[in-house]
């Protein structure tokens, strides 16, 4: 079953174009492969993306219409070590597939803050 999701990038897989791991609201971290390939290289760690997702299999959904909402630009070293620490959290400490609205919506603030400082 297809439908809508808004999702954060956490981190490029190693070896693939078009996988990620994404922080998602309804589903948690999941693997995402982008079926978009020209969509796929504009995608990293940090932006903000909105595509329809449909399950493949137990371990990785795919993705239609890849829209990117939002995409951090971090001038500071210091922001930039803050904001990838963030992420490296996400992604290694969220348990796959379980839902964290929670956890996105603090990632997100806390993007956010860094790039616009409010």
């Amino acid at each position: 079953m297809e439908h809508k999701e808004i999702g954060l990038i956490l981190k490029k897989l190693v070896h693939s174009r078009s996988m990620f791991s994404v922080l998602t609201k309804t589903h948690g971290k999941i693997v995402l492969i982008v079926l978009d390939t020209k969509k796929s290289l504009l995608l990293h760690p940090g932006c903000l993306v909105e595509f329809h997702v449909e399950a493949k299999n137990d371990k990785a959904y795919t993705a239609k219409y890849v829209t990117i909402i939002g995409s951090l630009s971090v001038h500071e070293p210091a922001d930039l070590y803050w904001l990838h620490h963030l992420l490296e959290l996400n992604y290694y400490f969220l348990q796959p597939d379980q839902p964290e609205a929670e956890a996105l919506t603090l990632t997100y603030v806390c993007t956010k803050h860094i790039v616009t400082g409010k």
